[in-house]
């Protein structure tokens, strides 16, 4: 794609084209009235569009043919998304999606905002510039703008259509909006970091903006997005995610970030770049080193506050949550960190399903997370159980707290479970600590997609500083069960399972961590059924 994204190429010059290049300008055309990547491309037919703005561009698509959906079939027309810097996410939803919605529906009313009164009149002049385009008149010949608007930011159609963009603090009093845009509230990392500007973007967001909302002339559901990079946990998209609209479905959150990870069976995790052709990855690791913070919020929508940061986002592995596509695996378990006071609703209760693969990878395969009082909770686990019986499931681990006991008997003895009570040696952070070796080698694995994803990697970032940490206390236990868990017969275990010698002594390094005996489960047998194996043992013992 070209680096000059701030305007669409000149308009055709029709009585100059010869035949072959007019019949190729129809098709263009043809393709721009019948979805939002026709339009795209006829405005920049200079473009390689690299396959996540394909993805992203599809979105966008549907999410103005109403036509996006969520997990339970229900309409969803509010669209949350994080993207890298410099990664064409504003060229794409806040300048030339409004022109598109625009054009198409004349009498639309759009209402942008942004950090900045000049950044928002930037985006309003280029989005004016993508409308009266020559060939936009060509696949919408309703298009245009009145000739008695000239300001960038706020114009009128013919059709009684208006554009409205503004910064922070702009009036919005009287300006309707059929399609709302919120890109890049945020100007800096200052403003990001401070609660007092943060709670002003949020209530300009909430009061000024959101409320202007109102079905077009047609009734359809009014539009709305929010798009920008990340910079605290508790920025704009934070908050969305936290909030009860999000787990009702009522918002779709898509986010792409500048370096991820892909599994590959039996080796290291093998890093990719969102747009190599840009931004390569000697640059994106370059820029990483230079400020590792700035690097994971911004361009990984991974933001921590200082003093977190045990678990970094960028650490974990990803597979295909397909089930052909799973490995098979040695053992599956349930972690529990339940809220079993009979009458306890202030906290969540939490369930972990996760599987050792016979490559010795972990993979986390589900979670429950809710608020649920006893007799909920344990229909909830019952459940769950029921989903995985038959699977590779073997026990379900619940943490042995005094203020829990006569509920985890009841489960143990009346529930048709297999309870095994977790006994808790140490404080959170030192549990936690003695596991993050798995995920920083990159043998723990998420799925690519899942409705708790999103929720649960913020926890992990933001532990122990964050407001809650009853996943991370799940996740505690189920690595270190696993961790402890020999794989297959000890016969049969060569160095092609053991993978790499890195692999190796990275899974030695770790178990050594956070036990006294870390092979008194029988894995230094098994080690130790080869030379090869043997001397690496070694080495990582010091022996």
């Amino acid at each position: 794609m070209s680096r000059n994204q701030n305007a669409p190429q000149t308009g055709p010059i029709v009585e100059d084209m010869s035949d072959a290049e007019l019949a190729e300008l129809l098709l263009q055309v043809r393709a721009a009235e019948e979805g939002f990547e026709g339009f795209v491309r006829l405005m920049h037919p200079e473009w390689d569009i690299p396959d996540y703005q394909l993805e992203f561009i599809d979105l966008l698509d549907k999410l103005e043919r109403r036509e996006l959906f969520n997990t339970k079939g229900e309409p969803v027309h509010n669209l949350l998304v994080n993207m890298p810097p410099r990664h064409n996410k504003s060229t794409l939803a806040t300048k030339l999606f409004p022109a598109y919605c625009i054009a198409r529906s004349p009498h639309m009313k759009i209402l942008v905002s942004s950090a900045s009164k000049d950044l928002a009149e930037s985006f309003g002049a280029e989005t004016r510039a993508y409308l009266t385009h020559p060939s936009t008149k060509l696949a919408y010949p309703d298009s245009g703008i009145s000739p008695k608007t000239t300001a960038k930011a706020d114009w009128v159609t013919p059709e009684s259509g208006q554009y409205l963009a503004l910064g922070q603090s702009g009036n919005t009093i009287g300006r309707p909006a059929n399609l709302l845009i919120l890109d890049d509230p945020y100007p800096n990392r200052q403003a990001a970091e401070s609660p007092t500007q943060r709670n002003a973007i949020w209530s300009f967001w909430n009061s000024a903006l959101w409320r202007r909302r109102e079905p077009d002339k047609f009734n359809r559901h009014p539009i709305t997005i929010v798009i920008h990079t990340r910079w605290h946990p508790a920025d704009i998209t934070g908050t969305i995610l936290d909030s009860q609209d999000f787990a009702d479905g009522f918002w779709h959150h898509v986010f792409y970030t500048a370096i991820s990870k892909k599994k590959r069976r039996g080796r290291l995790p093998e890093e990719q770049a969102l747009w190599p052709a840009r931004f390569p990855m000697d640059w994106l690791k370059r820029e990483e080193r230079a400020d590792p913070r700035e690097f994971a919020s911004q361009y990984q929508q991974r933001p921590y506050v200082e003093g977190g940061n045990l678990i970094r986002g960028q650490w974990w592995g990803n597979f295909d949550n397909q089930p052909d596509q799973l490995p098979r695996m040695a053992q599956i378990i349930i972690g529990v960190d339940g809220a079993f006071k009979k009458t306890d609703l202030s906290d969540y209760s939490v369930a972990i399903v996760a599987g050792l693969a016979q490559d010795g990878d972990i993979y986390i395969l589900d979670i429950m997370r809710d608020r649920l009082d006893f007799p909920e909770l344990k229909r909830a686990l019952i459940r769950i159980n029921n989903q995985w019986r038959g699977r590779g499931l073997t026990s379900m681990y619940i943490e042995d707290k005094a203020s829990g006991q006569p509920a985890l008997q009841e489960l143990k003895h009346h529930s048709g479970l297999s309870v095994i009570p977790y006994k808790v040696v140490s404080d959170k952070v030192s549990r936690i600590s003695a596991v993050t070796p798995l995920i920083e080698g990159g043998r723990c694995l998420l799925p690519t997609n899942a409705p708790w994803l999103e929720p649960f990697i913020k926890e992990c970032e933001q532990f122990p500083n964050g407001s809650y940490d009853d996943q991370v206390d799940a996740l505690s236990i189920v690595l270190d069960v696993l961790a402890r868990t020999p794989i297959g017969n000890a016969a049969d275990f060569s160095v092609d399972q053991l993978a790499t010698e890195d692999s190796l002594l990275k899974q030695i390094q770790s178990y050594r961590g956070y036990t006294d005996d870390p092979f008194s489960n029988g894995i230094d047998r098994r080690i130790k059924k080869n030379v090869f194996s043997e001397e690496l043992y070694s080495n990582a013992l010091g022996e």
